[in-house]
């Protein structure tokens, strides 16, 4: 029976929401599931929990939490009987970068099903665009920044009809897993960590092969190393695939030859970030892409930053993509924590600038400003919004 009543459903279709939590767009998906109680979510899963809410409902489709090939025949596979069997659906929600074959393949699936679809396009490679926008359908359009919906109307063959359909709302982070902890809590992590009381730790959280950051991170370091003897460089990064590894193991290579080893280290995959966040004095993310070689580029507000801010540890970004943006409405924040893509010795200037400063002075005022910049209440308000107007 269809769902008559006032409060839609809604089918979020995405990778597996299972753990463990490594990608932005799985994380978002399970948060605004969890958080909008006031609507009915249907989420795909590679296995039950039973600890979440009666307001979700999980579709074991999947096998795991991996996003392999077999996985997305699953999820062909599943689409239609999942539609069929459940027709009170009546919002279908697509969170993953859409393709022009994928595309064809679930609009095929679902067309003939009286629902309302949206998608959220989580970031906007340029070299992906024109294939990006071709295969856009839905009712509604989300894009979570200026930059990324700037992408996808400029393209040739994006419609003034699309054009309609395209709103902006900002992702949004569970700020009760990250706080900014005590002066007490932040030194006993320290030790924890090893971690001197004069030394300055920088961090990068980010990845080896698809943001070209390697050349400015080891460079850029060398130089603060030269003027901050008690500088040191955490290098926080997961191994996704072959890539990495090879550029990790050039990484290592190329910091034993310029002296550095002691004072760079690797930890792989941490399970404990908001440790890490709270022990460190600088967050860096000095990238030259976001885009990768696939359609799916770097989410456009890496989450990595949104979290250590949240945490009170500044951060320091080049200017590329939507990163700008993190800092919008305040033009100061962002001429103190951006710099230009590539020029190693204005990256390297800022974070010795950045790191000769008291953590005091950043931390209150920058939690502030990602709660307030980033406030779930009024991300989730919109949310509201969205489904119940569609």
């Amino acid at each position: 029976m269809k769902n008559t009543n006032k409060t839609p459903e809604i089918l979020l279709v995405t990778r597996p929401l299972t753990p463990p939590w490594d990608e932005a767009s799985k994380n978002f998906a399970y948060l605004l599931a969890k958080n909008l109680a006031e609507f009915h979510f249907h989420i795909l899963v590679g296995k039950y929990d039973d600890k979440l809410p009666k307001h979700i409902t999980q579709h074991v489709i999947y096998k795991g939490s991996s996003w392999t090939t077999l996985q997305k025949t699953k999820l062909v596979l599943k689409l239609f009987l999942l539609l069929k069997r459940n027709p009170s659906i009546n919002i279908v929600h697509f969170l993953f970068a859409p393709t022009p074959l994928n595309t064809r393949v679930l609009k095929s699936l679902v067309k003939s099903f009286p629902v309302k679809f949206i998608q959220t396009i989580a970031s906007v490679p340029q070299n992906a665009r024109e294939k990006i926008s071709s295969a856009l359908f839905a009712d509604k359009i989300i894009t979570y920044s200026k930059y990324a919906k700037k992408q996808l109307v400029e393209t040739q063959n994006f419609t003034s009809l699309h054009k309609g359909k395209v709103i902006i709302i900002p992702p949004f982070i569970d700020f009760s897993e990250f706080s900014m902890p005590t002066q007490k809590e932040r030194g006993n992590i320290r030790k924890k960590w090893k971690i001197g009381q004069e030394e300055k730790v920088i961090l990068y959280p980010g990845e080896y092969s698809r943001l070209a950051a390697m050349d400015t991170i080891l460079e850029g370091f060398s130089t603060i190393k030269s003027s901050l003897p008690e500088a040191r460089l955490f290098m926080a990064c997961r191994i996704k695939k072959r890539e990495d590894k090879k550029i990790e193991r050039k990484f290592k290579k190329d910091v034993s030859v310029a002296g550095l080893s002691s004072s760079v280290n690797f930890l792989g995959k941490v399970e404990n970030i908001q440790e890490l966040y709270a022990a460190s004095d600088l967050t860096i993310f000095p990238v030259n892409s976001m885009e990768g070689k696939s359609l799916e580029g770097k989410f456009d507000f890496p989450f990595v930053l949104l979290e250590s801010l949240a945490c009170g540890t500044p951060i320091l970004t080049s200017d590329i993509a939507a990163l700008p943006e993190i800092w919008s409405g305040n033009k100061r924040y962002e001429k103190e924590f951006v710099f230009p893509a590539g020029k190693t010795n204005i990256f390297a200037e800022k974070s010795l600038k950045i790191l000769g400063q008291s953590r005091k002075t950043f931390a209150k005022e920058l939690n502030k400003f990602v709660i307030g910049r980033f406030n779930k209440d009024k991300i989730l308000d919109n949310y509201s919004e969205l489904y119940n107007s569609i």
